[in-house]
């Protein structure tokens, strides 16, 4: 990346002309989206809908009042367009890179790219390229599905990005098109690989080079058999969710992007089983009011009518940051988060429901729920708000609306010892996997000199599995599970075998896991279940599992699943 188009490198210019500089920035915003356009249309034959609907996302983002406002407003006060666009743009990308959920720290490249782009043109560098080769592997340190911009995708055979994960949509975009792609290869020697050979093999992150003849006939036979995989797992939208003995199963599906609704319902999610409300608010420079709320909860709320719709209250701090609403602690995780400051704060907790309510009324599929409780005093108290934001809206103000199910969310150990107490006073329980697996574990899984020792099959984390869903069951509580655990085809079989009836994942992941759990019986997942609880480490439960599922009708599904590469991928010369 030359500096011309780097963001952090834009040098702090006043605006002569304030009028002219804001009429140059919409210019480039307008030409950025053609582009984007113009790459969507000559990929549209390639891709499903769901997928097609990615490049929508760049457009949406280029289309944001609150991003274009926010621009506006900084060159008004005498910044000129690429001083304001980069600081931003820059504001926004940090803000993503907080966040701990992968698929959403995943659109902090998306934006950046947009951001270099709408820079470009504020820049008015020339873009002309040099000869490209008819075979091209698409390497570079930090690719968004935006790069497809500047080559020919018909003559795109292969992608490497140094930074990234599965979660990218440069991953899932390359994915649809059938391209090999490997994100996240930390240490590989990229600027070594220009003109060479190269295989790349996405299911394991190797790039090889100079391979011999043997080497190449084996791939070429194995992307026969991907592609076949791929069309098989499609196949499997409409099929009832039942193991092979009969269980039912559900697959609910995790969002908070409005670009993912039509991907989640194409996979054939039967319901949001979380829909993170803090993302409008991070993408804006002050709080969304009552009516804006409003209508961002019904969007989603008639997309997915009657499905239910799993809203989970304002969840910020640790991770989450908002630009307008800046918490400073030694160690955020443990600190102001979640429910504690909607509690602290009750005029934004009681505006948020009140929008969630007025939102559903009419189509009565919301069901709301709180974050990070850790005692029976800050439920209570949460639950009084919603009941006061209720009564107000039905017996002052006239609304017709239909009470939801409310719920809380078990993701700190405190509230594992606490499953009955909660479970009698709530509708819904649902296990937030990623937080309690961090916080068992006192591992910080972004941290990377001890992200190794964050599994989410540790024998500790099973065990507390296993003790919600025993109490959960005793007070008749429904429950379900969300992480990343749940969209793993190896966990869900543990998950299964413990108890577990309704996963709730990424829309990418509902197929897979799908698959898996019809060809699994669940009084076979029960077995490994109980042999996985009384073994000592991760390790050895991963091990055991793998060899367990080693069998044709789910072998694929394992080796098939898409991985974040948290070491170097593999140079193989």
């Amino acid at each position: 990346m030359s500096s011309s188009t780097d963001l952090s490198a834009v040098p702090e210019r006043l605006a002569k002309d304030p009028a002219a500089e804001i009429k140059r920035f919409l210019e480039a915003l307008k030409a950025t989206k053609r582009d984007m356009r113009n790459l969507g249309d000559g990929l549209a034959s390639k891709l499903s809908e769901e997928e097609f609907a990615l490049f929508e996302v760049y457009i949406r983002m280029l289309d944001d009042r609150s991003l274009i406002r926010e621009v506006k407003d900084a060159i008004k006060q005498g910044r000129a367009a690429t001083s304001a666009w980069s600081s931003v743009i820059l504001k926004h990308v940090r803000t993503f890179k907080k966040i701990d959920d992968p698929y959403l720290r995943e659109r902090a490249a998306d934006v950046n790219d947009l951001g270099r782009r709408v820079l470009g043109y504020l820049q008015a560098k020339d873009t002309e390229q040099s000869p490209l080769p008819r075979r091209i592997v698409l390497v570079g340190e930090d690719l968004s599905a935006t790069a497809l911009a500047d080559i020919p995708v018909s003559r795109l055979v292969g992608i490497i990005s140094l930074k990234g994960s599965s979660n990218s949509h440069m991953a899932i975009v390359g994915r649809a098109l059938g391209i090999p792609t490997v994100m996240g290869a930390v240490n590989l020697p990229w600027t070594e690989l220009e003109g060479q050979e190269l295989i790349v093999d996405g299911s394991t992150g190797e790039v090889i080079s100079r391979a011999t003849r043997t080497v190449r006939r084996n791939y070429v036979q194995r992307q026969r058999e991907e592609r076949q995989f791929n069309k098989d797992l499609e196949k499997l939208r409409d099929i009832p969710c039942h193991t092979p003995d009969g269980k039912r199963f559900s697959l609910w599906v995790n969002t908070g992007l409005r670009q993912d609704t039509l991907q989640s319902l194409k996979s054939g999610a039967e319901a949001v089983g979380l829909f993170r409300t803090e993302i409008p608010f991070l993408m804006r420079s002050s709080f969304p009011t009552e009516d804006e709320q409003i209508e961002i909860y019904r969007e989603q709320l008639v997309a997915f009518s009657p499905r239910p719709v799993t809203m989970r209250t304002l969840d910020i701090g640790g991770d989450k940051d908002l630009p307008y609403f800046p918490i400073e602690e030694e160690n955020p995780f443990l600190g102001w988060r979640g429910i504690r400051i909607s509690l602290d704060h009750p005029e934004i907790f009681l505006v948020q429901i009140r929008a969630m309510l007025r939102a559903s009324e009419g189509i009565n599929n919301l069901r709301i729920m709180l974050p990070m409780i850790s005692n029976i005093p800050e439920l209570e108290r949460a639950l009084q708000l919603i009941d006061r934001a209720y009564g107000e809206l039905t017996e002052e103000e006239g609304y017709s609306i239909k009470r939801p199910l409310i719920g809380a969310m078990i993701e700190v150990p405190a509230a594992v010892y606490q499953v009955k107490e909660i479970g009698r006073r709530v509708d819904f329980l649902s296990v937030g996997t990623n937080d309690l697996t961090q916080y068992l574990l006192a591992v910080d899984r972004n941290n990377p000199r001890v992200a190794d020792l964050y599994h989410t099959l540790h024998p500790s984390v099973l065990r507390a599995l296993k003790s919600i869903i025993e109490q959960a069951s005793s007070v008749k509580c429904q429950l379900s599970i969300c992480g990343e655990m749940a969209g793993d085809p190896l966990s869900v079989v543990v998950l299964l075998g413990l108890g577990y009836e309704t996963f709730s994942m990424s829309a990418s992941s509902l197929l897979r896991v799908k698959s898996m759990l019809l060809n699994v019986a669940c009084k076979d997942a029960q077995i490994l279940a109980r042999r996985a609880l009384k073994m000592p480490d991760s390790s050895a439960i991963y091990k055991f599992m793998a060899e367990a599922l080693n069998q044709p009708e789910v072998a694929k599904l394992l080796s098939a699943t898409p991985k974040r590469r948290t070491e170097a991928s593999k140079l193989i010369v």
